[in-house]
């Protein structure tokens, strides 16, 4: 299909992002001797500065890593929790505790080559230049402070030196100045919020669809709704349907909805609920969904009972239909190296736009998505984590990286890497095609941000470019079908038979870079 952009490609290594300055931020890591995971890690904690709005530093940021000696797949769970007083004492903050940059840490530490000042330093660089507000030159210092507790501890090990990094944030100044300047304005975090918080090493779960491995995080994400979509959808043939059709947008959108109906149901923190996520992705429970799956658009999609495998759950739909809540944003990183490691993360944090006293440090705002109603598995408690939507994706092809998706997009993040998936393993396209071929997603669930009802029963949003006679098939199948904006996509496909790894964006000032 013809595109707006050309693909790029190359045979070392890829790097997708946000914007051009933090793709060559990473290729500056990649080309200094780090692997994916430092290039990773350094677009993350760059993006920021440059799309500070959007991926804030006292965000959060799941990632997936594979790990090409060890040909696995892990998962950086960088989501930090409420403070352990949420729900006890009064408060207006949404702010989780910061997990971004122990996540950051916590992988170089691991799976990197390089010093966490190795890789903090093209952020410093950027946030002291000429013209940059008072907040990024806050931060400047205090990620130059952090530097040089890593090289004091240096001589000892280098864990023990990612470790002062990591202290020095979470137990020591920086942590004592978020805490004073969270108390000192009707905020409830403590120090031993911050002192007893660490980003955690998680295995992710999986799921197979015609060969192909898809590695996602867990039910703390909308992760396993794609998987159980992908599942639901196996059963179809998609490609003789045709690309874009409007039975194949039909059977791809009511999938999705099934999916997001256990999502809303049955997700939350594991820590703190039970979550049966073996019984939801497993291919019987598939089975019994697709069946629900009609000729025409249902306007009542309930969740299933996966302890039974049922198809429907015998109390019904609890969810009503809710109004939206206001647009929320989130970036993106995905690099591969010359030896096939990968990475993939998608990190966030929007909404409060002020600076934790001096620190330079803005804290985002998720303890929005936590469910309001007691009893439900997302409902909030104080140290657990919010169910959220950031949901990167890795595919494996015969046991070596084949595509890599981080989206932006809140609820759309996922019916995105939907979309791209098919588009690369049922119709053939490049990284570019499929980041640009006219997208569809589902307004019949929950919105994340304000959850508890249905944005939309039957409604689909199209992208441009999608032809009328297509939307007035849709219509007529009973959909109500709108316009809208859908996401941001990066795309890695690597062609490891070819020895060429491309990569794909829609927007225009998206970041790529291959060689």
């Amino acid at each position: 299909m013809a595109t707006e952009f050309s693909v790029i490609e190359g045979k070392n290594g890829a790097v997708g992002t946000a914007n051009a300055i933090s793709a060559e931020v990473g290729l500056e890591i990649l080309k200094g001797g780090g692997n994916a995971v430092d290039a990773g890690v350094a677009i993350v904690l760059s993006l920021t500065i440059t799309d500070a709005r959007r991926a804030c530093f006292g965000g959060e940021m799941p990632a997936l890593i594979y790990l090409a000696k060890e040909k696995r797949v892990v998962v950086i769970a960088g989501q930090g929790p409420a403070p352990k007083a949420y729900g006890k004492k009064p408060t207006d903050w949404k702010a989780a505790m910061p997990g971004q940059f122990d996540a950051c840490l916590l992988a170089i530490q691991q799976y990197g080559k390089l010093r966490a000042a190795d890789v903090i330093e093209p952020t410093i660089r950027l946030a002291e230049r000429e013209g940059s507000p008072e907040w990024q030159k806050d931060l400047a210092r205090t990620l130059r402070e952090i530097a040089a507790a890593e090289k004091r501890a240096g001589a000892e090990s280098e864990e023990r030196a990612i470790q002062a990094a990591r202290d020095y944030f979470y137990r020591g100044p920086i942590a004592k100045a978020i805490v004073k300047f969270s108390q000192e304005n009707s905020g409830i975090f403590t120090e031993d919020d911050f002192a007893s918080y660490s980003a955690k090493i998680e295995p992710p779960i999986h799921t197979t669809y015609r060969g192909y491995d898809i590695y996602k995080a867990g039910s703390w994400t909308q992760g396993p709704a794609l998987l159980q979509a992908l599942n639901i959808l196996e059963g179809f043939d998609l490609k003789a349907m045709g690309h874009n059709s409007p039975r194949y947008i039909h059977t791809i959108m009511a999938a999705m909805a099934l999916a997001f109906a256990d999502r809303d149901t049955f997700y939350g923190d594991p820590e703190f609920c039970l979550v049966p996520l073996r019984q939801l992705l497993s291919k019987k429970y598939a089975a019994a969904r697709r069946k629900l799956i009609a000729e025409k658009a249902r306007h009542y999609v309930p969740p299933g009972d996966p302890e039974n495998i049922g198809p429907i759950h015998p109390k019904g739909d609890p969810r009503v239909q809710a109004p939206p809540s206001a647009s929320h944003d989130t970036s993106v990183s995905v690099t591969i190296d010359r030896e096939q490691n990968v990475f993939c993360g998608t990190p966030s944090g929007w909404g409060s736009d002020v600076p934790m006293g001096d620190t330079g440090v803005v804290l985002g705002t998720r303890l929005v998505s936590f469910w309001p109603e007691a009893g439900h598995p997302n409902e909030p408690r104080g140290g657990k984590r919010p169910r959220i939507t950031l949901t990167p994706t890795i595919v494996l092809k015969n046991g070596e990286p084949f595509l890599v998706i981080s989206v932006a997009g809140g609820d759309k993040q996922d019916q995105t890497a939907l979309n791209i998936f098919l588009n690369v393993v049922e119709f053939g396209m490049n990284a570019q095609e499929a980041a640009e071929a006219p997208r569809v997603s589902t307004l019949h669930h929950t919105d994340s941000f304000n959850p508890g009802g249905i944005v939309g029963e039957g409604v689909l949003e199209i992208q441009k470019g999608m032809p009328e006679a297509t939307i007035r098939e849709l219509e007529a199948l009973g959909y109500k079908v709108r316009r809208g904006f859908l996401s941001i996509p990066a795309v890695i496909l690597n062609k490891a038979d070819q020895g060429i790894v491309q990569v794909g964006a829609r927007e225009a000032q998206a970041g790529r870079v291959a060689w």
